[in-house]
């Protein structure tokens, strides 16, 4: 199993970085490999996936799988909507998080901890909910990071390669958007019935994963309010989007270092 996954890891790396090439060349070559190569690394995961209900040598924990399945749906989602949206661009930010996500799950090593596995069904409900917002916030926070990029792009040199390669300021930030109005009331439904756990376990890991996630929380909850009520967009909002995102990260390290 190990060997399959670290491929898989190999060609979100590699992904990532024929997006990040493809930024700087004005060449359709670079393109069309980009999203072969992405299009190779689902497929590949996809065999993984299955490898891991088929043999039972292939024992992950809980954490990796939903960590795994995290990564391939984020990319999953940008190959189906970069035609559509022209965001293939956003690549670079998208896949790499992926990367990230899978390094994670490889880092992760342990099983369900012991003072949560008596919820079963209750505990596997939640980990669907929160794998749901997660995937749509860590898809806004790696679009507002190239929403940055490109505001900076645009102020330095609005003729640049760069400029011309990544998709509108417009269609980047309704994007982020749309994930957030997405993911939020999965989030919000998750974290209610991970304060059932939080309140019940002795493990002061539990504790700050909680607290972590409640941080998250409240920065979308925030961004929402500001985005409906103010009008706020653009860098503001980029900016919040990317702090909820850290949060995010900040509770999926402490979930890989114990399995929880």
């Amino acid at each position: 199993m190990t060997m399959f996954v670290y491929g898989g890891l190999c060609l979100y790396i590699l992904t990532t970085v024929f997006y990040v090439c493809r930024l700087f060349s004005a060449g359709a070559q670079l393109d069309l490999w980009a999203n072969r190569i992405l299009a190779a690394t689902l497929l590949t995961w996809l065999l993984i996936f299955g490898g891991l209900g088929v043999f039972d040598s292939w024992a992950v924990s809980a954490t990796q799988r939903w960590l795994w399945s995290s990564a391939w749906v984020l990319s999953l989602v940008f190959f189906i909507l970069r035609r559509r949206f022209a965001i293939d661009g956003s690549g670079s930010t998208i896949v790499g998080l992926s990367t990230v996500l899978t390094c994670l799950g490889i880092m992760s090593t342990h099983a369900i901890s012991e003072p949560v596995t008596h919820y079963g069904g209750l505990l596997k409900f939640h980990i669907g909910l929160a794998f749901i917002g997660v995937t749509a916030f860590a898809f806004a926070g790696a679009i507002s990071a190239l929403y940055l990029v490109q505001a900076r792009a645009l102020k330095q040199d609005p003729s640049s390669t760069l400029q011309r390669r990544l998709p509108p300021l417009v269609t980047v930030d309704k994007l982020a958007f749309r994930a957030i109005l997405i993911g939020f009331p999965f989030y919000t439904l998750a974290l209610l019935i991970g304060s059932v756990f939080a309140m019940s376990a002795e493990s002061p890991y539990i504790s700050l994963s909680y607290w972590s996630s409640l941080f998250s929380w409240v920065i979308y909850g925030f961004i929402l309010h500001v985005r409906v009520s103010l009008g706020w967009r653009g860098r503001r909002a980029s900016f919040l989007t990317l702090a909820g995102l850290v949060g995010i990260i900040i509770v999926l390290v402490q979930y890989s270092m114990r399995g929880t």
